[in-house]
């Protein structure tokens, strides 16, 4: 995906994202001005190894440390269960229901600290429950150690020094919060508009294009496609780039045409491209013809102001001289086939026609023939000169082309051998 292309996502989509972004930051921000003041009550357990003397044996200072180091995690395991949580609770004076043990015995941290410390933090937003909480839990997991060296039926081998406890108010910070908030919406924000894009009913990126055809298209985007273009101007270039990257199937008579044609409904477009690529191909020196064949909407010859009396209509009735209604231009090397009378039923008129023989006596007299047709996505008409010309130019114009329209002109273009070129704008 081109860089332009993901900006102009996000600027289609921008109300969605200033929407996910502001109603996430928005709660975040609430909930971090409204959240009440709570204190951590902090404390330092050390776990000691009482050393006793004996005829037999006398432990090492060592072993001592080993010992504590490995009977700290069982007072941990004590401190994290629900039912030592439960009896802290009971003797600090506070009621527990039973459902609401699991969380909060998230607010009690303890962490080992090698080789002998607990750390013990405990936080509440009641500064005086919080240090009861502390207190009771030093006084528990004492008593607990007491009771082991009874049921050992000898003094215990184990002994606790706690530090005094220390309770902080825990500042909150607002800015920091809203700031994090407001990256993660934004983040969010994103992956919801490229899904919502994913989804869209009409092609927005050249790798949806892509995805379609196997092949990249050339690139008017940026570009204001409206009139013919002066040849020293940067858009001349352009479709003098997009002629020599077309690629084009050649007839019997060693002439060049191509069908030109709008993957949605804008003929504006579609007659833009057409007119200003025959233009390019003139000026490279082909005696070119363009043929429009749009009849319901005839635009071209407005490009060079010719009238649009006679044209292609009466020339599929022909039964020869095939040429009599072409107009030559005000530029050197190229012609013009206007529509003509609107034809009623112009699938039927074309079907009847010679187009054989059309042709044959258009590529006797022209190196480039170009005709710009009707949607391969809502006209019938059009297919019979696809046949013929075995190339095709489809103009896709991101944003508003329907996803099914160029699907639909894919398979279509599958089934005949032709060859396609795509343009986006």
């Amino acid at each position: 995906m081109e860089i332009t292309e993901f900006f102009a996502i996000v600027k289609r989509r921008l109300l969605l994202i200033i929407l996910i972004v502001v109603v996430i930051t928005g709660a975040a921000s609430y909930y971090s001005l409204n959240q009440k003041e709570s204190f951590q009550t902090s404390a330092i357990i050390t776990v000691q190894a009482k050393r006793e003397n004996s005829t037999q044996y006398q432990y090492s200072s060592f072993y001592a440390i080993q010992a504590s180091e490995l009977f700290i995690n069982t007072i941990i395991g004590w401190i994290r269960s629900t039912s030592f949580v439960s009896d802290v609770y009971a003797k600090s004076g506070i009621s527990v229901e039973s459902g609401k043990l699991n969380a909060l015995s998230k607010s009690i941290y303890t962490q080992k600290i090698p080789p002998q410390n607990i750390s013990l933090i405990v936080s509440n937003s009641n500064k005086k429950q919080a240090e009861e909480v502390a207190s009771n839990i030093i006084k528990t997991v004492e008593e607990r150690i007491a009771q082991l060296g009874k049921l050992d039926q000898a003094s215990t081998d184990f002994e606790i020094v706690s530090s005094q406890l220390i309770t902080t108010p825990v500042q909150q910070n607002t800015l920091l919060t809203i700031f994090v908030a407001f990256i993660i919406s934004l983040i969010l924000a994103l992956i919801a508009t490229f899904i919502r894009e994913s989804f869209s009913p009409t092609i927005n990126t050249t790798f949806a294009v892509l995805s379609i055809f196997n092949t990249l298209p050339l690139s008017l985007r940026k570009i204001k496609l409206q009139g013919l273009f002066h040849p020293e101007t940067r858009v001349a270039e352009k479709f003098r780039y997009i002629r020599s990257n077309l690629n084009l199937f050649k007839g019997n008579n060693g002439n060049f045409s191509i069908v030109v044609s709008d993957a949605g409904k804008r003929p504006i477009v579609s007659s833009t491209i057409a007119a200003n690529l025959a233009l390019s191909y003139a000026r490279s020196g082909k005696k070119t013809l363009v043929v429009d064949a749009y009849f319901d909407q005839p635009q071209i010859h407005d490009f060079w102001h010719v009238k649009n009396d006679t044209g292609f209509a009466e020339t599929l009735t022909q039964e020869n001289n095939f040429t009599q209604h072409i107009k030559k231009t005000d530029e050197q090397n190229l012609w013009l086939l206007s529509t003509g009378n609107k034809l009623t039923y112009a699938a039927d008129t074309i079907e009847r026609a010679k187009l054989k023989e059309l042709m044959t006596e258009f590529g006797e007299k022209f190196e480039c023939i170009i005709f710009h047709v009707p949607s391969l996505a809502i006209s019938s008409e059009c297919l019979p000169l696809l046949l013929l010309t075995k190339n095709t130019l489809i103009s896709i114009s991101l944003g508003n082309t329907p996803v099914n329209n160029l699907k639909y002109i894919a398979s279509l273009l599958s089934r005949h051998e032709t060859t396609t070129n795509l343009i986006v704008s």
